[in-house]
């Protein structure tokens, strides 16, 4: 999702065998933590790169043949830290803010067209997000996947005039 290019062909290829997108769900991520000083540049890059600008370069691919059919729903999948801050967690929590205010400014873009986005804003979740960054967490209060996914299931089931700008789940466990 870090090449503009790559995500141009690839859509394009979907759109070849598939002949259309009806629904996106944007989902890349990476994690970063730490004070902003101690992190490498290549990986706050990374970070930016995959988490916010992956979002902005695939929702765009698809965007235009929304339009042209004036209907379609994009689910970017998001983070509880695109909507408050945390300690050492500045480069991740811009990251997500950036979708965050993305999925803002183009849900009134987009709805002329018939186009819904929304932004789910999962707390952590059982995945292995941590565990590529080299980080161990303990995942006994985490979300199980498959909670986002009916998440997702619901926002999808709704009527094509209703949407939901945005989203948060977590798990209540302790």
């Amino acid at each position: 999702v870090t090449d503009p290019a790559s995500v141009a062909q690839g859509i394009a290829d979907v759109l070849h065998s598939h002949g259309q997108i009806d629904c996106l769900i944007n989902n890349a991520g990476v994690w970063i933590e730490g004070a902003v000083e101690t992190n490498d540049a290549s990986a706050i890059v990374d970070a930016i790169d995959t988490n916010f600008l992956g979002v902005m370069y695939v929702s765009s691919a698809v965007i235009p043949g929304m339009k042209e059919r004036r209907d379609g729903l994009i689910i970017n999948i998001n983070s509880e830290n695109g909507l408050r801050a945390n300690k050492e967690r500045s480069i991740y929590t811009a990251s997500k803010w950036g979708v965050t205010g993305f999925t803002a400014s183009m849900q009134p873009e987009l709805t002329p067209y018939g186009i819904r986005m929304t932004g789910i804003h999962p707390g952590k979740m059982r995945t292995d997000l941590f565990s590529k960054a080299g980080i161990e967490k303990s995942m006994d209060n985490a979300l199980e996947v498959e909670h986002a996914v009916s998440a997702i299931d619901f926002i999808r089931s709704l009527p094509r005039d209703v949407f939901i700008p945005q989203l948060s789940i977590r798990s209540i466990r302790q």
